[in-house]
């Protein structure tokens, strides 16, 4: 059994699953590197690996490149079909077939119908489609007034869960607290919404090619930036969680690295000027914080 609902599926039927006679593998959507590597790009992923690992400047003409295939990647996705329909027009996006990611969406809305009741496919519908509009704010925290201007958690919490369960999106929860063991200071009540692929994001919040070279990307790009980052981490098995202070300064993502609670910032750009960070930095002292921009890799002893 296979399927992007199987989590919902299996659940279904848990007081006769199998215990011990089946392996469960959750396939997730490639990501940046996954996607270099089915372009052929093999050498450009072991020379962001080495300068990463070095804290090391790439040059200039290959962090360009490695820049230019990066924001293909947020249009394209990770889905396998849309890389292949990617690698089959050339890696050219003025070429490529953008109906291949509605139609990842159209079998995702068909897929909730089978599993689902009428009403209940409704709701689920609605929450998995506002998204876009949950991410494109200042403040990303979930709202759920924006799937429904009466909803409410008594009325949504479940169609969150099933989304959550069929993998379709990625939980992060607020931490008050940052120490470890980092999930004792969850606020499980306050938390955001990020999809399991950026180029989903994309087609669901109608980016265009034209919008993706536009001066003004910079209005959607954070919002894709930290969407990929959120992927990023969970699927490589890490725990997503952010903080807040009372003062409203925020970090995105707090990681559990090897008994550390490690700060997260994404900035989309090249000014990578982090208020929030500096007084995170003063407050819990953490061994170090990792910024994650457009800029050359450095490191900075703070």
């Amino acid at each position: 059994c296979a399927g992007s609902l199987l989590g919902v599926a299996l659940n279904r039927f848990k007081n006769s699953y199998p215990v011990g006679k089946v392996r469960k593998v959750t396939l997730d959507p490639m990501d940046f590197e996954e996607f270099l590597w089915a372009v052929n790009q093999d050498a450009l992923t072991e020379k962001i690996k080495e300068c990463f690992i070095n804290n090391t400047q790439m040059m200039e003409p290959i962090h360009k490149k490695a820049l230019s295939l990066y924001r293909n990647y947020l249009y394209v996705g990770g889905m396998p079909a849309c890389a292949l329909e990617y690698i089959k027009k050339d890696c050219n996006l003025s070429n490529y077939d953008n109906i291949i990611k509605q139609n990842i969406i159209d079998a995702y809305m068909y897929d909730m119908s089978k599993y689902t009741t009428s009403a209940e496919n409704i709701k689920i519908n609605k929450l998995y489609k506002s998204v876009p509009k949950q991410l494109n704010r200042e403040n990303t925290k979930f709202t759920y007034k924006i799937v429904e201007e009466k909803a409410n958690k008594r009325n949504y919490e479940t169609s969150i869960d099933w989304l959550i369960n069929s993998n379709m999106v990625n939980k992060c929860t607020l931490v008050e607290t940052p120490k470890i063991p980092i999930g004792v200071y969850e606020k499980e009540s306050t938390f955001k919404i990020y999809l399991n692929d950026v180029g989903l994001l994309c087609e669901l919040s109608s980016i265009k090619l034209k919008d993706l070279y536009a001066n003004d990307f910079n209005l959607y790009k954070g919002m894709l930036c930290e969407n990929y980052v959120a992927q990023s981490f969970a699927a490589n098995g890490l725990k997503l969680n952010y903080w807040k202070s009372k003062k409203d300064a925020e970090i995105d993502f707090l990681l559990n690295m090897d008994g550390n609670v490690i700060p997260v910032e994404v900035k989309s750009a090249t000014n990578t000027k982090a208020k929030s960070l500096k007084i995170y930095i003063e407050k819990y002292n953490p061994k170090y914080s990792i910024k994650i921009s457009s800029r050359n890799f450095g490191f900075v002893n703070n």
